[in-house]
């Protein structure tokens, strides 16, 4: 049987980071858009504004931190639902300290939880850049593995472009150390196009780091980190 329980862990700052079983379903506000018409030119502003953030990336370059700004507040109006924080997200990660190891969070043996945490990098600095990651601000999570286990890990709810990279052996260390990474992954964060996730089947116990990033310079911004420890499947 699946052991599945809420409890908490301690952050490295003191701070507390509740782990929950599951995301509670999404309930959107009421829109404030007035007419169709309205939310039809909003729409098409936000494709335009997305069509150019692929655009600009594709091609190697910065996305102006205006265009991000735009594209964001778009998506907030037109999709609120993406913003609902899920209950008892209460903690940041290590925005004061904002470095390698980060917070360490340690999965006992035979436990499925999901962790969650809500926090933002405006604060954060660039402590794991290119090649390994990326240039954004950037905060960190150790994740410590006492028994095999897959997981799922989602950035929905993020308030701007987010990517993320898991290492093993070294935090934020070389390329070689680096065991996954995803920029964009709608998919896996609900229709949110601009979200980065991943899922990792049976990973061997062992200690973790999990980087979230900016996915370029001017990518900040307020984040919701979920990971889903689920048991592997024989």
């Amino acid at each position: 049987m699946k052991k599945r329980f809420l409890f908490v862990l301690p952050c490295m700052l003191g701070v507390l980071l509740v782990v929950s079983c599951s995301r509670e379903p999404i309930q959107a506000p009421p829109q404030n858009l007035s007419t169709d018409q309205d939310r039809e030119a909003l729409e098409t502003e936000f494709e335009l504004a997305y069509l150019e953030i692929v655009s600009l990336t594709s091609d190697g370059q910065d996305v102006p931190e205006a265009l991000y700004d735009s594209y964001f507040r778009l998506e907030q109006e037109l999709h609120p639902e993406f913003y609902q924080r899920p209950e008892g997200a209460v903690t940041a990660l290590d925005e004061l300290s904002d470095a390698c190891p980060g917070g360490v969070f340690t999965i006992p043996a035979g436990s499925y939880p999901t962790i969650i945490t809500c926090g933002q990098t405006y604060t954060a600095n660039n402590d794991c850049s290119m090649p390994a990651c990326r240039y954004g601000r950037d905060v960190v999570l150790q994740l410590v593995l006492e028994s095999d286990a897959s997981m799922v890990v989602r950035t929905a709810g993020s308030g701007f472009d987010t990517f993320l990279c898991m290492y093993e052996s070294s935090c934020c260390g070389g390329i070689g150390d680096r065991v996954m990474y995803n920029d964009n992954n709608s998919s896996l964060n609900y229709g949110q196009r601009l979200a980065a996730g991943f899922s990792r089947f049976c990973q061997e116990a062992g200690t973790y780091w999990i980087v979230l990033d900016g996915a370029g310079v001017s990518a900040k911004g307020s984040y919701c980190l979920s990971i889903e420890i689920v048991e592997c499947e024989d």
